[in-house]
């Protein structure tokens, strides 16, 4: 095995390697996730890596370790190209829905901001209104 013929010192070197693409990789999550449409991006970006890692998994098994079924690697280098094209057209029309969603947070965030105005107009007029009832009052008073 592999480990058995590293000394502690590469060991060490690999652990931190590996810690420091850790941590640039939660970064980089982060930063994917800040805006609303990151969730779905960084969701893409998980399955395409997943369809990889298990199309190298599968591939690489009947490839190397020839298991005693009789299974063409053609038909399944054909099976995993079509689950990539799959992913494919997924990705397209997931940037359409990535769009939709952009516009209904704009708009949103514009119907958030009329409501907003609205609401600091009818407070000035409201502070307007309660200064001149207070002069009224002093001028009753006298």
């Amino acid at each position: 095995m592999i480990l058995e013929n590293l000394s502690i010192s590469y060991m060490t070197l690999l652990l931190i390697v590996l810690l420091l693409f850790f941590i640039w990789l939660l970064k980089e999550i982060r930063n994917i996730c800040d805006k609303p449409e990151g969730f779905i991006k960084f969701t893409q970006v998980t399955f395409i890596f997943g369809s990889w890692g298990i199309f190298s998994l599968i591939f690489g098994y009947y490839l190397f370790f020839n298991p005693k079924e009789t299974i063409s690697i053609l038909s399944l280098f054909l099976t995993i190209v079509v689950g990539f094209l799959g992913t494919i057209m997924g990705l397209f029309f997931s940037k359409e829905a990535l769009e939709e969603i952009i516009k209904k947070y704009k708009s949103r965030g514009e119907i958030m901001l009329k409501d907003r105005n609205i609401l600091l107009k009818t407070k000035m007029r409201l502070e307007n209104i309660k200064k001149e009832t207070e002069k009224l009052k002093e001028k009753l008073r006298r």
